[in-house]
């Protein structure tokens, strides 16, 4: 129960620090910071509405006054799970709290373009495989797993359907690696293909299509074999580099790196899809992707 609560905590965080919900955070000048007092009161409670373990150490972090005298409590709490973040909003006395803070002055729709903006940099910076122009109208950023059968099937979506396709040259696609705990080889696929991204996006997406053509009869005594054979052919690929690379781990900081991205953005299954910086709820319709990238690709 109590990690259930902080697994629950960690993901409405991440989803409100995402959000960047807009309130000018210039405080007016007569408006009294939040008393130490009110603090322990909200920390306190905190706890207790969500059942927190008693080994669970949750403080403030940092503080912000806002326009109206609210505050902005930036929370950290440690616990047997890791670490998390919390955005909290308390009203001038401290006595009400909220999840999000709206300021009515303001323009949903244009909040809502920035954040997505900003979401899209965030999304798109470092390195990882894509394929299309990088001035493309429309990004989509996608978190896979090479063993997830749902992977496999939008994977199979992307190569055959037009609107969709890596062919189209309105579109570029950006790879990160989200390979999931209860996935006996999906770490290693994700290692071996960011080892041949290092070379080149060609070796990527061609080790990419592999895992995904043979998902069914890949497993874990059979891996190794599988995937040199696979290499093999690949004449895009220096077998030495590509086998020292695996070999050393050399790529697992890029995979380690994509795994907290996703945490960072909300994205905790697979596949999990964000199209200029706009999560798709639903991508298993065919008919509703097509919507979501038109209706997507529509907004400034």
């Amino acid at each position: 129960m109590g990690n259930a609560a902080i697994r629950l905590l960690m993901t409405a965080s991440i989803s409100l620090i995402s959000a960047g919900v807009a309130l000018a955070a210039e405080a007016t000048p007569s408006c009294a910071p939040i008393s130490d007092l009110a603090i322990n009161r909200v920390t306190t409670y905190i706890s207790k509405k969500y059942r927190l373990p008693s080994g669970v150490e949750l403080r403030l972090k940092e503080t912000a006054t806002l326009t109206g005298c609210y505050h902005k409590l930036q929370l950290v709490g440690r616990g047997p799970i890791g670490t998390f973040d919390l955005s909290m909003y308390a009203s001038p006395d401290g006595r009400f709290l909220a999840p999000e803070l709206f300021d009515t002055s303001g323009d949903p729709e244009r909040e809502a373009a920035e954040n997505a903006k900003a979401l899209l940099g965030q999304l798109t910076e470092g390195e990882f495989a894509s394929t299309g122009p990088q001035d493309a109208p429309v990004t989509m950023v996608i978190f896979a797993d090479f063993q997830c059968p749902y992977c496999k099937r939008l994977a199979d979506t992307l190569r055959t359907d037009p609107m969709v396709s890596r062919s189209n040259r309105d579109l570029r696609i950006v790879f990160r690696h989200l390979p999931l705990p209860q996935h006996q080889w999906a770490r290693r696929a994700a290692e071996a293909a960011a080892c041949a991204q290092f070379q080149n996006e060609q070796s990527f997406w061609q080790l990419h299509d592999f895992f995904f053509a043979n998902q069914e009869t890949i497993n874990a005594a059979n891996f190794d074999s599988k995937v040199g054979g696979a290499v093999r052919s690949m004449p895009t690929l220096d077998l030495e580099t590509f086998r020292q690379c695996v070999d050393r781990q050399l790529s697992l900081g890029a995979v380690v790196r994509d795994e907290q991205l996703a945490r960072t953005v909300g994205a905790n299954a697979t596949p999990t899809i964000f199209i200029n910086g706009r999560t798709v709820d639903d991508w298993s319709d065919l008919r509703e992707l097509h919507e979501a990238l038109q209706a997507v690709a529509a907004k400034p």
